[in-house]
């Protein structure tokens, strides 16, 4: 059997959550507000589709909604 580099590597660590939020805050610096409110949607966009659940999807929107902001 032949495996290519990719099945070769090492799995990369689960990144924490500490991680998630450090993308994040990079992900919007320096950016307007009106660019991060774009970023946002095509982020919760992704994020939609890689659970791939749109009953998941659905309740995750409702639970955000009880929710103050």
């Amino acid at each position: 059997m032949t495996t290519t580099p990719q099945e070769d590597a090492a799995p990369s660590p689960t990144p924490s959550p500490d991680d998630l939020y450090a993308a994040l805050i990079a992900l919007h610096h320096e950016r307007s507000v009106e660019e991060s409110l774009r970023l946002n949607a095509r982020l919760i966009l992704l994020l939609a589709d890689a659970v791939g659940d749109p009953a998941r999807v659905l309740e995750a929107i409702r639970q955000a909604g009880e929710q103050p902001v």
